[in-house]
C-alpha cells in the first residue's frame, strides 16, 4: 500500500470511530504519516542508542583489560576468558542477552 493511500485509509478508519477521540485526530495522524515528522526525531534517538551500545561494550572491554589478568596478547588470554566463562556461564549469557536486546531494539527503531 502506498503512503498516501495508507494515510487516507487510516483517516477513514479513525473518522468512523470517534469514541473519545478529538475531532481533528484523524487529520493530525494523516498529516504526521505523510510528513514523516517523527522520522527526523527518531534519527537522533537511534544515533544516541547506538552510541550508548558502543559505550557499553567499550566499558566492558576496558573493565576486562584493567581488572582481568595481565597477560601478553597471545593465546593465554583466550584460555583465561574460557576459564571465566566455564566457571560463570551466567555472565556470558547476561552480556549476550543484553547485547541481543539492544540490537533488536535498535533494529526495531530503525525499521519503523
Amino acid at each position: 500500500m502506498k503512503t498516501p493511500e495508507r494515510s487516507a485509509t487510516l483517516a477513514r478508519a479513525l473518522a468512523s470511530e470517534t469514541d473519545g477521540l478529538p475531532k481533528n485526530f484523524a487529520a493530525h495522524v494523516a498529516a504526521l504519516a505523510e510528513g514523516g515528522g517523527a522520522a527526523r526525531r527518531g534519527s537522533w534517538n537511534d544515533l544516541v542508542m547506538l552510541g550508548a551500545f558502543v559505550a557499553m561494550i567499550g566499558v566492558c572491554v576496558a573493565g576486562w583489560f584493567s581488572f582481568g589478568p595481565q597477560v601478553p596478547l597471545r593465546s593465554e588470554w583466550l584460555k583465561s576468558f574460557a576459564r571465566v566463562v566455564a566457571s560463570q556461564p551466567w555472565l556470558l549469557i547476561a552480556v549476550a542477552g543484553a547485547a541481543l536486546v539492544q540490537v533488536l531494539n535498535f533494529r526495531r527503531r530503525v525499521m519503523t
